[in-house]
């Protein structure tokens, strides 16, 4: 099933929220099937409490592309001769009845998608139940969870898919848009993907110790109050910079780089390739695709640093030659802070456990809307801010 972006059907989804111990097996029961969601519920747990899941019993909307995720962790199915009618039967049932290897054929994946109960079973105790139309019935009358139908066999992921994607045409951008849980790789040179592949804290053991000594030059050339704003132009005109404009210019870089953060994503990151050009959609891919097809790959949550330098240059230089060096370089060093801040926030809202209802937790699940539905909006990474006057705003209710 391929994303539809902002205007996908979705599916309501209630949940009854218990407490559960993280270190526990996490299994959904679904009409036989059993996904075996554990991995994926230890990286949204947060103490007692699941990121993205509410109150007890509010409604839910999920995407298609969240449940055909979820669909991907399914290790079996019940024995025929179990039945699930009952919510807490299937539960007790997939706690003790051997699974069997489940085979889905292409015709499984096809039909109409009905009502279905279903049941989070922990290995402990009764976990959650969850009520909702995730089922999705075959013409045999069976009920599963969707399938990505005709995008899952396009590209080979035991190959470096770089340059396999070109080849998708019209149908790359609803293939990219449906997240896998397989790691990818990119390139057959393994120097190359090593390259482009990089671990959270290497963001800032490389860029806080450039910031530092850039605040240092800077500093030191604001002390010589040599520096005057407009002096080309008209020295009459002119404004003497000195040391304590240090503070301001640096939020006035981390205020330039949040409207950066904006732009560079929706506008760089998320223009959809034509379908006719090969090389325009295997860059896409390189820029921001691959990260959208695989979600929660950690090693490809921040921007490595060799690509990361030639777009800090490119900003260096357009500041230099526009400002004074103190002035340029004191403004270019507030943006590489929020730069660094945006790239640990962006892993954090992956595989951090932030407290529920504080700042970072609702970041989260923006975020994860995001890549699961909203395609189109939910731009900003750091904040909501941008998003608000370039009206791409999530909505609440969603």
């Amino acid at each position: 099933m391929g994303s539809k972006g902002d205007g996908e059907q979705v599916k309501s989804v209630r949940l009854e929220v218990t407490r559960q111990n993280p270190s526990e097996t996490w299994k959904l029961v679904c009409h036989r099937q059993v996904p075996d969601v554990t991995p994926f519920v230890r990286l949204q747990v947060s103490g007692e409490d699941v990121s993205g899941v509410q109150q007890s019993g509010a409604p839910r909307h999920q995407s298609s592309n969240a449940l055909t995720y979820l669909g991907s962790y399914c290790i079996g199915e019940l024995e025929e001769n179990c039945e699930d009618d009952s919510p807490h039967r299937a539960m007790e049932e997939a706690a003790r009845v051997p699974l069997k290897a489940m085979h889905i054929t292409d015709q499984e994946q096809r039909g109409e998608e009905p009502n279905c109960g279903v049941e989070v079973a922990g290995a402990q105790d009764g976990g959650r139940r969850l009520m909702s139309n995730l089922g999705h019935r075959t013409r045999s009358g069976n009920r599963r969870l969707p399938a990505a139908e005709g995008l899952r066999d396009l590209v080979d992921f035991d190959k470096p898919l770089l340059w396999q994607v070109g080849h998708l045409g019209e149908r790359y951008t609803d293939w990219v848009h449906q997240p896998t849980k397989k790691n990818i790789r990119l390139f057959h040179s393994d120097f190359m993907e090593y390259c482009s592949k990089t671990v959270w804290y290497v963001i800032p053991a490389v860029w806080i110790p450039i910031g530092i000594c850039c605040s240092y030059i800077c500093f030191k050339e604001l002390e010589k109050r040599e520096t005057k704003l407009f002096a080309s132009m008209t020295e009459a005109w002119s404004v003497p910079v000195q040391e304590y404009w240090f503070p301001f210019l640096f939020l006035l870089g981390m205020f330039t780089w949040s409207l950066m953060e904006y732009l560079i994503h929706r506008f760089l990151f998320h223009t959809m390739p034509p379908s006719n050009s090969y090389y325009l959609i295997t860059l896409h891919f390189l820029l921001h695709g691959q990260h959208h097809k695989a979600p929660f790959d950690r090693s490809r949550l921040v921007f490595p640093p060799v690509p990361a330098s030639v777009f800090a240059l490119s900003f260096y230089f357009i500041f230099r030659l526009l400002l004074p060096l103190a002035v340029g370089l004191n403004i270019f060093v507030g943006g590489l802070s929020g730069y660094i801040i945006y790239d640990l926030t962006h892993y954090y809202l992956h595989y951090g456990s932030p407290k529920k209802d504080n700042y970072f937790y609702k970041l989260k699940i923006y975020h994860i809307k995001h890549h699961f539905k909203y395609q189109k909006s939910g731009f900003g990474i750091t904040s909501r801010f941008w998003d608000y006057p370039f009206n791409t705003l999530i909505p609440e209710t969603s």
